[in-house]
Parts: structure tokens; sequence; C-alpha cells
């Protein structure tokens, strides 16, 4: 679902684009060393990654929201200029934010963070600033039981996991799926998930093997620095694919900015040594200055200015830097699309 919802958007935003004329115009690479420790003073990103379990599903596509930082640059409103960016992390429950808020007294659009694993129905984590006392009595009268825990949190089960609600009291907040089967709850924090699993991978607790403690993907949270919106990867959409495939390193992209009207849009790859890096830094580059995007054979000097590509991450990381009058989250829709995974991987 929201691969799918997002790509819709970034295709929307591209179609624009030629409207207007513009048509013309896991590797392993940064995991030789460990990864850093996480503590108070990590950023929000990075913390919340310490939440979520590696696995083939979190690694593959995760997305995340800072809603906190995106209302504090609305003076206390999601900022109109980051509408689009602003599902980033809960989509699926916000594509059913009436009915979450109806039947569970869920406002997801409270949480400070928000994460969401998978493309398509993913499982989503809400940090901070949740009623959750309101979502547990609202899940009782739905008939919800407490079935133990999933990490710190006390699990409450609405349906078995993995079953589908076609009918009964889930059935219009579900509409036909296990979204919300499961909820783990804890202090101000919420994880909606089809399954134990799902909620188990979200409730890490920062033991064990997490996506801030994978060196390839902490490098890239690093490099992303503290984004209003971010989604990490260890997967391309290669030219003709039907679906996603392993790219051979990990890529992110994401926005950061202090105001609405000056955001600077950054991406992110992974490398397998520093020499690979500057290759791929000079690639990029040289694609940046003279290369077309794939789907919509725009100019990338066309649709990103002052454009940078920089070897970071102790040699390991390539950092991409923009700004773009098109849209302010034009690196994220692209990455969605696989315009940006042309652009960042470099073997061929």
């Amino acid at each position: 679902m929201q691969r799918a919802r997002l790509a819709a958007a970034a295709a929307m935003v591209l179609a624009v684009l030629a409207a207007t004329g513009c048509s013309d115009g896991g590797g392993g690479g940064a995991g030789a060393e460990r990864a850093a420790p996480v503590g108070p003073g990590s950023t929000p990103l990075v913390r919340e990654l310490d939440q979520v379990r590696s696995t083939d599903a979190s690694r593959a596509w995760t997305t995340y929201g800072d809603l906190a930082a995106q209302r504090a640059l609305g003076g206390g409103q999601p900022a109109a200029a980051l509408a689009a960016m602003w599902s980033y992390g809960w989509a699926t429950t916000q594509a059913r934010d009436a009915q979450a808020k109806a039947g569970l007294s869920l406002d997801g659009s409270t949480a400070g963070q928000v994460l969401e694993v998978g493309d398509s129905h993913g499982s989503g984590r809400f940090e901070g600033g949740m009623d959750t006392a309101a979502v547990v009595s609202a899940a009782k009268a739905m008939g919800a039981r407490k079935d133990g825990s999933a990490g710190p949190l006390a699990l409450w089960r609405l349906a078995d996991d993995g079953k589908a609600q076609r009918s009964g009291k889930l059935a219009e907040l579900s509409r036909g799926t296990a979204d919300f089967n499961v909820l783990a709850v804890g202090g101000h924090t919420l994880v909606r998930a089809g399954s134990r699993a799902d909620a188990e991978m979200l409730s890490a607790d920062g033991k064990g093997d997490t996506l801030a403690r994978d060196p390839e993907f902490r490098a890239v949270a690093d490099c992303l620095g503290r984004p209003l919106a971010a989604t990490l990867t260890d997967q391309h959409m290669a030219m003709g694919a039907a679906s996603p495939e392993p790219a051979g390193f990990v890529s992110g992209a994401g926005v950061v900015g202090g105001s609405p009207t000056a955001l600077t849009q950054v991406a992110c790859r992974t490398a397998p040594s520093e020499d690979e890096a500057e290759k791929a830094a000079r690639a990029i580059r040289d694609r940046l200055a003279h290369g077309r995007t794939r789907l919509s054979g725009l100019r990338w000097s066309d649709l990103l200015s002052g454009a940078r590509a920089t070897v970071t991450g102790g040699g390991r990381v390539v950092r991409v830097t923009a700004t773009s009058e098109k849209s302010p989250e034009l690196m994220l829709e692209m990455l969605l699309s696989g315009d940006l995974s042309d652009l960042l991987d470099t073997s061929g």
C-alpha cells in the first residue's frame, strides 16, 4: 500500500514536471566496522531504528517520519509545505485515519516519531505522544484480550495472527487485511501489526540485531542526520523488473531543514571501500550534471539545484545533497520510482 500510494504521488509529480517543459531540459561496504553505540545523544532516527529488529522485511523497506519536527516547523500544526511527506512512517494507519480514531481512539498524528516496515500493509510504530490508555480501552471494547508482551510492550490481541478481517468489528478499519490484529503498548508508545512476530519486530528495545546496530543501515542513518522524513532500503527497482531486487548496498533518502521554505534533500548509499565510494561519487556527479532520469527522461540538472556528491561516513558512504523547487521530497519520491536507485547504482 505504502509503495503504491507514494509511487502514485511520485508519478504525478513527474507528470507535472514534464508538462511544464522540464523534459527537454546488503553489499557489506560499511559493515567492516561495528556500528557505534546508541544512546541519548543519538538522533531520533537512529533511536527509532534501534527499536526495529534487522529482518529481511525491515531491511527491504523502512519509512520514517519525525512528526514532532514537522509540527514544530508549522508552528504546532503540520506545515502545509510538508503535506506530501506527512504520511511517511505511518501511511497504512494514516490511510484509515478516520476509522482508527473512531474505532480505536488511535490518533497517529499526535506521535513524536513514526516508523513503518513494509511497502504494503506495513507494521507501524508510534513513539511518544500517544494516548495508549484510550487505545487500550477502545480495543477492549472491541473484544481485545491481553496476550503477553512484545519486548517491553504489553500485547493486546484483536484477532488471530495474519487473519484477514472481512467482517465483524475490525472490518471497517482493517478493510480486509490483518493490519490492526495486534496492538502493543507501553507508556506513550504504540505498535500496530498483523501478527505477534511483526509486533516484536518493532519492539526490539535496543536488544539484539537492530537496524541501528547494522553497520550499513547505521551508516546511512548517520548520513541522513535528522530528517523530517526518510526511507531506508537494501533493495532497488532494476530496469524492467516487476518488483524490487537486492541492490548490493544500503541506500536512503530524506529531507532535512529548519524551515518549510529552506529544505535540503539528502540521499546516501554505502560502498565496500573508500576507493569504491570515491568512484561512485564521481559517477554520480557526472550523472547529476549530464544525465536524465530513467522513467521520465528529465534532466537531473533541471530537477535539482546545487547538487553535490561527497564521501562521508569514514570514507564508505556517498552523500548527495540538493534543493528542488519542483517538490520538497523529490528524492524520496524517486527512491520509490526507481530513478534514485539508478542514480546511486554505479555498478553498470
